[in-house]
């Protein structure tokens, strides 16, 4: 992407997160020109990847915009659902505003152990109420694709139960508010897929 296009897409952005705070068309706006913006970051992290492999310069984080305090770290591949979005590193309020976002207390997506990446029920996670047992999901991440299938979808009080991340086991949670339908934010209860690894894909 040129400079010019891109200063006026982060222009955009700082129009979008100015104008109509609450609103269902402003959160909607901003999540879908954030995707936007994080996945050229993405591909310049690829790109950068693939240039200079092994080298430092591979390492270094390459921000969606001036300002942002998060990265890409994957992509999230809805294969049945033909979906897919960027996950950034963290996931903090200010980062799931802006697309899905990983545990950095789990294990990073796509590499071994429990890795957890949670985003808003309403915009980029609404997918998972359509997830059915037996789908697969794809990670894109700087060192290759792994494939994951759905063999758990299960419904938690996040005051009282809490994600087991010192497993072994090779699998990747994805986590949303629910129900997907409230009419209001900040309940307790939790929308957990739970995932693992398969050696390959029937269906991507």
């Amino acid at each position: 992407m040129n400079s010019k296009k891109f200063s006026v897409l982060v222009f955009l952005l700082c129009v979008i997160s100015v104008w109509g705070f609450g609103s269902a068309a402003y959160i909607h706006a901003k999540a879908e020109l954030a995707q936007y913006l994080v996945e050229q970051a993405w591909t310049a992290q690829l790109s950068r990847q693939k240039n200079h492999p092994g080298s430092k310069i591979e390492h270094k984080h390459i921000t969606p915009w001036p300002w942002a305090d998060t990265w890409p770290v994957a992509q999230l591949k809805f294969s049945r659902q033909n979906r897919d979005y960027i996950v950034l590193a963290g996931a903090t309020g200010s980062t799931l505003a802006f697309g899905p976002g990983w545990m950095k207390a789990s294990a990073m997506p796509g590499s071994q152990g429990v890795s957890v990446v949670a985003a808003h029920r309403d915009t980029h996670f609404s997918v998972l109420r359509d997830l059915r047992l037996g789908d697969e999901i794809v990670i894109n991440t700087l060192q290759g694709d792994v494939v994951y299938r759905v063999i758990d979808r299960t419904i938690v009080d996040s005051q009282t139960h809490r994600l087991n991340l010192t497993s072994s086991q090779h699998q990747l949670l994805l986590v949303t508010c629910y129900p997907f339908d409230a009419m209001s934010s900040g309940g307790s209860l939790r929308y957990v897929v739970t995932t693992e690894k398969i050696n390959e894909s029937t269906s991507i």
